[in-house]
């Protein structure tokens, strides 16, 4: 299946940084069982893209090129941002959570985006091995803040910073999830491999 999206480029001419847009084309796998998009109501819709809802003011970023895949299911080129990790004052990678949504769909992994804070694994396909134990996490989500949780929307397993800059497609607030924590809820609750060099974000399921 080929789904039309929009490319966000910047272009440097004269010392003047030019924003463009141009078409983006998104490979999903042909057999359409494997891909399960949620329904409307489970993504925060803005623009002419679903993305997930917001609350704060974002910092200095740098938008980069990246290009997501999942197990030969879906990719995705797009772009990134590099900002701090307010957590650990350094530098690091942060993609949208829509998209990171739209990764865990292909692989019929559905989600919920809740109150602009809290990824919710609202359905995991039977032969998926998932990692449920361990104490949760409870209490509010402090501002600047996000989690990730499965079977109940209130308390969750892991907790991240979250930052807030516009959606380049959209010109629109959205919210972004740094990759080094989502790739670690991925393997310890999820059993999915994900590695990041920079540019290139490959997810994998286990055997």
């Amino acid at each position: 299946m080929k789904l039309k999206l929009y490319k966000y480029a910047m272009i440097v001419v004269g010392g003047v940084v030019t924003q463009i847009l141009s078409p983006m084309t998104v490979y999903a796998a042909s057999n359409s069982n494997s891909h399960t998009t949620p329904s409307a109501g489970n993504l925060a819709t803005t623009g002419s893209h679903t993305t997930p809802a917001v609350g704060t003011q974002a910092p200095i970023i740098h938008y980069a090129k990246t290009k997501m895949t999942i197990s030969g299911h879906l990719t995705i080129d797009t772009v990134h941002i590099v900002s701090n990790d307010p957590w650990s004052g350094k530098a690091t990678s942060w993609v949208p959570v829509f998209y990171l949504q739209e990764v865990l769909n292909s692989v019929r992994i559905q989600t919920k985006w809740v109150n602009g804070d809290n990824l919710y694994i609202s359905y995991i396909p039977k032969k998926q091995k998932v990692n449920l134990t361990g104490t949760l996490i409870s209490g509010s989500i402090p501002l600047g803040e996000m989690q990730f949780s499965i079977e109940s929307d209130v308390d969750g397993f892991l907790r991240s910073p979250k930052l807030v800059a516009k959606d380049p497609f959209s010109g629109v607030n959205t919210t972004y999830v740094p990759i080094y924590y989502a790739s670690l809820f991925l393997q310890k609750r999820l059993f999915i491999n994900s590695t990041w060099n920079g540019y290139k974000w490959k997810i994998s399921l286990s055997n």
